[in-house]
């Protein structure tokens, strides 16, 4: 009989030799297979990394998506940006939504300019033109001013661009002075200042053609209730700076700052407005009386009267 003999703890296995004599084997006592708990194991940190690889992409296509409509702004953000306009053009948060769901324009029944109300304020012409948008609009300048001749042209949600392809509408041979008040559209849109105060001067430079005294007003600042404020005044400001340079390169132009009145400190005032941006009854009346001191002051009453 022989015996093979190992470390640890053993146990014998009978076994046969060639000449059919029965032995004993000392065998090792099989151990634990440590192979299912590292697959385990690496089937966990495998799941780890998915979870958190698709954590990371969603971020990342998240900051994408604000970064390429303009919501953030990364280094090299304006860089980027000229970019993109020089390809893709502008997309805007306000767009945006708008973009996904693009149709071709409606044939045109018949040319020529839509009918018009005769109630509306396109039907009254007067030797007071207001253009502008939703800021404009929504002032009841026949009430705020009384006694004068005024047709107000303003459309609310307007940038300089729109009112640029409506001139038509604007042209009235009675129109003497037109006060204008745009472009807070256009910079919530995030168009360039430059771009912006290049379409402005075009159209201040249609209205000298037609022979009438342009007013530039301010571009309105807004308020602390805009969550936007903190962005969009700056720009406000920058534009406003390039409008007063325009209005002293032609004795037909002139700048009133109706910021002096509305926004004396930069913003505007609480009590002017509830959502930061848009003016109520109060701010309507401090601006008219300002238009109509204005006035008085160029001597325009008796010529601009009903």
């Amino acid at each position: 009989m022989s015996r093979a003999v190992s470390g640890g703890k053993s146990q014998r296995s009978p076994n046969k030799d060639d000449k059919g004599v029965v032995t004993v084997g000392v065998f090792p006592e099989p151990q634990p297979h440590a192979e299912p708990r590292q697959s385990l194991v690496r089937r966990l940190r495998r799941h780890e990394v998915v979870r958190w690889t698709g954590f990371a992409g969603g971020f990342v296509a998240t900051l994408m998506l604000g970064v390429s409509i303009g919501y953030y702004q990364l280094p090299p953000f304006e860089f980027l940006r000229e970019a993109k306009l020089a390809t893709v053009g502008e997309v805007t948060l306000r767009n945006f939504s708008q973009a996904q769901e693009i149709k071709p324009p409606a044939e045109p029944e018949e040319t020529g300019p839509p009918p018009v109300d005769p109630h509306s304020v396109l039907a009254n012409s007067g030797h007071i033109l207001f253009v502008g948008d939703s800021i404009t609009s929504s002032g009841q300048w026949h009430e705020l001013m009384p006694g004068l001749s005024i047709a107000n042209r303003a459309v609310g949600g307007h940038t300089v661009e729109d009112t640029l392809a409506r001139t038509q509408y604007l042209r009235q041979p009675q129109s003497k002075l037109a006060f204008i008040m745009l472009g807070v559209n256009d910079l919530r849109s995030r168009e360039p200042v430059a771009m912006v105060a290049a379409r402005y001067a075009n159209l201040v430079a249609m209205m000298i053609e037609w022979d009438m005294q342009v007013v530039i007003q301010s571009t309105l600042s807004c308020g602390e209730a805009f969550k936007f404020c903190p962005v969009l005044n700056p720009r406000i400001e920058e534009l406003n700076q390039v409008l007063q340079g325009i209005a002293r390169v032609n004795p037909q132009i002139e700048y009133l700052d109706v910021n002096t009145l509305l926004a004396p400190e930069g913003l505007l005032l609480p009590q002017f407005t509830d959502d930061g941006i848009h003016i109520n009854a109060t701010a309507y009346r401090t601006w008219a009386d300002g238009l109509t001191g204005y006035l008085k002051e160029r001597q325009l009453l008796a010529v601009v009267a009903d």
